[in-house]
């Protein structure tokens, strides 16, 4: 019948992001062995102060979808906010390209350490007492975590065949429900896995790639209570699996001597390996909010009468993608379309570029993409963008 509850409430949040960043590198030979080592250091400081709750005391109202309501109003003021997350992360990576048999044999070999010093805090308000109730989550974690690669060219420098391997940390996630037992709760990292395989074809100003990959990572899973706890039904623990398996093909290349074409197509199978709700197994469900299948393509042209004016055009497809772990509702596929110019010039001898975009020129109405579960985010809309960059 489309009868629906809606309701308003204001939020607030403040985030201060500080990242860095330094590299070095060097080359040296050990014999018939060519080796390009690298170290780089990777600093990220991530402070959050929101509000508790949904902010404001929510202002509800009936609705229908069909015959929208004109009550309700907005809620009066601005949240405070608490402290909420004050993480630190640093990395260090150290590798060596060993190249051999004239280039034709590679060997990637890479160790990364990295240290997650993660404080995070959960405020949740009753709004009818409007009592603030908090949880805090500290821990320290690292890794030391390899990397494996090889590139192979038997046939020349045209055709190259590839195989990776990379271990590393990710940040977990915690629990929003307010009927679990751990709501609030901040995981440990999780541990994921990454393998790859994949190969470059060059011919004349066209280059193919083609990859086929495999990405393995924990998840959280939720299970019922026989007897509810403090009014709590579930708990939410360690031991989900989750994996995600793709293949992709990138190409661009010169269809005239001013017009290029640059493109991809991706399709993604994403899976909850072991999983499930509060009353529900998942294991085998997709998982949300990854759509499976991606297309772009795009077209640039160089303005013969316009020495370093260049026109461009690029349309991107997402299809359909899940709006929660059960596959119970989707959201639609989009295709957006960008239209842009860059113009490339020299300003008192400095190599200068300006930029001019409009990002979703047909400003189509669209579903953007998921966060957590039964959360949709609205797509942008049209949007003008001027840049300069120089090159000194």
């Amino acid at each position: 019948a489309g009868d629906a509850n809606s309701q308003y409430y204001n939020v607030n949040m403040k985030q201060n992001n500080t990242a860095a960043n330094l590299g070095l590198e060097g080359a040296f030979n050990t014999g018939f062995i060519s080796h390009t080592v690298g170290l780089r250091a990777d600093y990220l400081k991530n402070q959050i102060d929101a509000q508790a709750g949904q902010g404001t005391k929510p202002v509800t109202f009936p609705t229908n979808l069909y015959n929208p309501s004109s009550g309700g109003a907005m809620p009066v003021g601005t949240p405070e906010v608490l402290p909420t997350a004050d993480n630190e992360y640093v990395s260090y990576t150290l590798t060596d390209q060993m190249s051999m048999l004239d280039d034709k044999l590679q060997l990637i070999l890479g160790l990364r350490y990295q240290d997650m010093n993660v404080d995070s805090t959960s405020h949740s308000r009753n709004y009818t007492t409007d009592v603030i109730t908090s949880t805090n989550t500290k821990y320290s974690e690292d890794k030391v975590s390899p990397s494996l690669g090889i590139v192979i060219k038997p046939f020349g420098e045209n055709l190259s065949f590839y195989a990776s391997y990379v271990e590393g940390l990710s940040k977990a996630d915690s629990v929003t429900s307010t009927a679990d037992v751990n709501e609030g709760k901040l995981f440990k990292p999780y541990e994921t896995k990454q393998y790859e395989v994949g190969t470059k074809y060059q011919a004349g100003s066209w280059l193919n790639s083609l990859a086929l990959y495999q990405i393995e990572k924990p998840t959280l899973i939720t299970t019922a209570l026989a007897t509810a706890v403090n009014g709590n039904t579930q708990i939410t623990e360690d031991g989900g699996e989750s994996r995600s398996r793709g293949i992709e093909w990138s190409f661009s290349g010169n269809l005239t001597e001013d017009l290029s074409l640059l493109g991809s197509m991706a399709y993604i199978d994403a899976e909850y390996t072991k999983g499930s709700t509060s009353t529900t197994d998942i294991s085998g469900n997709t998982i949300y909010g990854v759509p499976d299948f991606t297309a772009s393509l795009g077209l640039d042209y160089a303005v013969p009468v316009v020495d370093g004016l260049n026109v461009n055009a690029r349309a991107n497809y997402v299809s359909e993608q899940y709006l929660d772990s059960l596959n119970t509702y989707k959201l639609p596929d989009y295709t957006i379309l960008d239209v842009g110019a860059r113009y490339k010039t020299k300003l008192g001898g400095v190599n200068t570029t300006f930029l001019a975009n409009v990002d979703n020129v047909t400003n189509k109405k669209y579903w953007e993409g998921v966060f957590n579960s039964y959360y949709a985010t609205v797509g942008g809309a049209r949007t003008y963008k001027l840049g300069v960059t120089f090159d000194f």
